[in-house]
């Protein structure tokens, strides 16, 4: 009884510090009432303004208390700390943004209140991915991301395309999920707890390697499928093409930033150990040591392999982006191989260049099928004279995505390969570390060749028989590829104090406290 209340005044006490999640319940339980209170047909169309405001107040609130040291919420289910801090952060303003993508959008007319109440729903899943310590807490943070993601992907209700979108979501992840809560059931029936640092010392001190082993590729499974990452990673592509486009942009990069973020926490926090600081490393606990870092290694450079290979062949744009956002989890993971801060710190900077030029290339996507009504790349084509603004923002973005200086993704991947290659070291007897650098370099090069065939439509070609001489995009458009563009050109020439913010960021995490 006496440890009931103290467990209760404990979860009291976390409210306080949970208040930007708080705020996000709150948000979406407004929007859904005011529209419930309003005449069906005299809607005020205030759902996405109220949503951009719950965001907002969410995101000024994280910004006035940075945390300084970890502090456990909720019992120790929860742990607020800088990496938890950053990512709260970088969810808020991507689901801003994703929201301010939606609110013209042709493709979501439909039940636009419960749209946006979804939005902010997903974003506090993802809130909660970020902070979780927790094997129960990851379970159910990951279900509420995905529950939601699979609605959003079918929200467009008289498109077959996007109910066969959402179903395939749906069968892939139901697997999936079930393969990891079986490994997080077999972690749980060897250490007797489900907390991230009883599990990390129950398997240091006396665990079953081969049985840790099994354990840690099933809950692998389950974040390998929310970042799709190779193998997989099958359900990616139908599902960005089916989706709504602003839905296509939010789940390339919210929930994948979500899954690489609770990702990080188990492997850094369960599966590995601070090692000697003075070398910046981290050593794999003994219960659960097979080689992870050439089976990490091999499926980084599978993933970003299979994405670039298979994007080349892609006319519909959508598909071709969803095969590079599989490539570009592919790169993410070379930082998480190294077990270093250096490798840790790139993939939290590569997330912010990423956010930017993949959400900005997807801007450009949504304006051209608003105004065509086509997802391919002729679509494209003469896109320079019908709409210059878009045309160079696009141009921008997708050689970012390639790494070409001296813009935002050239820094991003410099950064992954500086640390993949300052790691180093033979792993059975291959230099693992120097072979996926050089995969990387390669894919970027294979990546090259469909990235500049949307530039050759834009800038080489002439516009399609019949189609307008200009293009009306809508002003919002416009000025989302503007403000990106902006910021994927200012990465690439002054990116010391977004690396700073990434290098605190994983600085309790990293043990060097």
């Amino acid at each position: 009884m006496e440890t009931r209340e103290i467990i209760s005044q404990q979860n009291i006490e976390s409210l306080h510090y949970a208040l930007p999640a708080l705020l996000l319940a709150l948000t979406a339980c407004v929007i859904l009432v005011q529209d419930l209170t309003e005449e069906p047909h005299r809607r005020s169309g205030a759902s996405p303004f109220l949503a951009m405001f719950g965001l907002a107040a969410a995101g000024l609130c994280l910004f006035f208390r940075v945390p300084v040291q970890t502090k456990e919420i909720f019992a120790g289910m929860a742990v607020l700390d800088p990496f938890s801090w950053f990512f709260e952060m970088f969810f808020i303003v991507v689901a801003f943004l994703a929201v301010l993508l939606s609110v013209k959008s042709r493709e979501l007319q439909e039940n636009r209140a419960e749209y946006f109440a979804l939005v902010i729903i997903l974003t506090l899943g993802m809130v909660m991915l970020a902070s979780a310590n927790d094997l129960l807490f990851v379970y159910l943070a990951l279900e509420a991301v995905s529950i939601v993601s699979y609605v959003l992907t079918g929200w467009k209700q008289h498109s077959r395309r996007s109910s066969e979108a959402s179903l395939k979501y749906v069968l892939y992840g139901a697997v999936a999920s079930g393969v990891m809560l079986y490994g997080l059931s077999l972690l749980y029936g060897m250490t007797g707890t489900t907390d991230f640092h009883g599990v990390a010392t129950a398997l240091a001190a006396r665990g079953n390697p081969l049985a840790a082993t099994v354990a840690a590729l099933m809950v692998f499974a389950g974040f390998a499928y929310k970042i799709a990452s190779v193998p997989f990673h099958q359900w990616a592509p139908d599902v960005y093409e089916g989706a709504p486009t602003p839905v296509t942009a939010f789940l390339t990069i919210g929930p994948k930033a979500a899954g690489m973020a609770a990702l990080i926490r188990f492997f850094y926090v369960v599966l590995s150990t601070p090692g000697d600081p003075a070398a910046d490393g981290f050593t794999w606990v003994p219960a659960a040591a097979p080689s992870w870092p050439m089976l990490l290694a091999l499926i980084s450079i599978a993933t970003m392999t299979v994405g670039n290979l298979s994007a080349l062949t892609q006319d519909n744009m959508k598909r071709m982006l969803g095969y590079s956002s599989i490539a570009h989890a592919g790169y993410m993971m070379m930082g998480l191989v190294c077990l270093t801060q250096v490798g840790l710190r790139s993939v939290l900077f590569y997330l912010i260049v990423y956010c930017a030029m993949n959400l900005g290339a997807f801007v450009v996507v949504a304006g051209v099928i608003d105004e065509t009504g086509s997802e391919d790349i002729k679509a494209f084509r003469g896109l320079s004279r019908r709409h210059p603004i878009a045309a160079v923002s696009m141009a921008v973005f997708l050689f970012s995505l390639v790494g070409m200086p001296p813009l935002g993704g050239f820094v991003g991947k410099l950064h992954l390969f500086y640390g993949v290659i300052q790691r180093g070291g033979e792993v059975g007897g291959l230099n693992i570390f120097y072979i996926l650098a050089l995969a990387g370099v390669l894919n970027s090069v294979i990546s090259l060749y469909y990235y500049a065939r949307v530039a050759k439509a834009m800038f080489m070609e002439d516009a399609p028989e019949g189609s307008t001489r200009t293009m009306a995009i809508e002003p919002v458009y416009v000025g989302m590829m503007a403000f990106l563009a902006l910021n994927t050109v200012g990465l690439g020439l002054y990116w010391g104090p977004f690396m700073a913010w990434a290098d605190r960021s994983i600085y309790l995490l990293a043990g060097t406290n």
